[in-house]
C-alpha cells in the first residue's frame, strides 16, 4: 500500500501587497515556508490564495509559487478554482498542489439541492420570512493517481473553504437594548 501525506493550509489572503504595507509577502513567506516544509505533503490543499496579474499575461498564482519555492512542492502542479478562461480568481482561490499525476479536476457549485434558508425566530419582531443563504464559493474536486502500478489507486481530493461570517445581531436580543 502506498502511503501519502495530505495536508490542508489556509493561507489567509496570500497576495503581494503594496510597498511599505506589512506584513509584506516576503515576511509572510519567511514565516510560512518552514511550516510548508515541515508538512512534507505529497498533496496539499490551500485556501485563500489570491491571484496576481502581470502585463499581457493571465492572472496566476505567483505568490503561492514563490511560497512553495525551495520546499518539496517547488514546481508542483497547481490545480485551482478558475472563472471562465485561463486565469485564476483575483481572490480566495482553492488550490491543490502535488507532484503526483492529476487525472481530473472539476469545479463544483451547489446545483443539487435548494439553497438553505435562514429565519431569525427569536428576533423582536420575528423575521417575517426566511431568507436564502447563498453559497458563493465553489468546491474543487481533484482526482490524483497515487500509485500508477496499483489498480484503484485514485484519490479524490475535495478542497472547500466555507464562508465564515461575523456574528449577526438579532433585533431585540442584545443586552444593552433592554437597559
Amino acid at each position: 500500500m502506498t502511503q501519502i501525506r495530505i495536508a490542508t493550509f489556509n493561507l489567509e489572503n496570500l497576495d503581494e501587497v503594496p510597498t511599505g504595507q506589512r506584513p509584506s509577502l516576503a515576511e509572510r513567506i519567511a514565516l510560512m515556508r518552514p511550516q510548508i516544509t515541515r508538512l512534507r505533503a505529497d498533496i496539499a490543499c490551500f485556501q485563500e490564495v489570491h491571484g496576481q496579474e502581470r502585463p499581457g499575461q493571465p492572472r496566476a498564482l505567483l505568490a503561492l509559487q514563490e511560497l512553495l519555492a525551495r520546499t518539496n512542492l517547488d514546481g508542483a502542479a497547481l490545480v485551482s478554482t478558475k472563472p471562465d478562461g485561463d486565469a485564476v480568481y483575483d481572490q480566495r482561490n482553492l488550490v491543490v498542489a502535488t507532484h503526483l499525476p492529476v487525472l481530473k479536476r472539476e469545479q463544483l457549485h451547489n446545483d443539487l439541492v435548494a439553497e438553505p434558508r435562514y429565519q431569525r425566530l427569536t428576533a423582536v419582531p420575528v423575521d417575517p420570512e426566511p431568507v436564502k443563504v447563498g453559497v458563493e464559493r465553489p468546491i474543487l474536486h481533484v482526482q490524483i493517481d497515487v500509485d500508477h502500478d496499483a489498480p484503484g489507486s485514485t484519490v479524490h481530493v475535495i478542497n472547500v473553504h466555507l464562508k465564515s461570517k461575523l456574528p449577526t445581531d438579532i433585533p431585540g436580543q442584545k443586552i444593552d437594548e433592554f437597559t
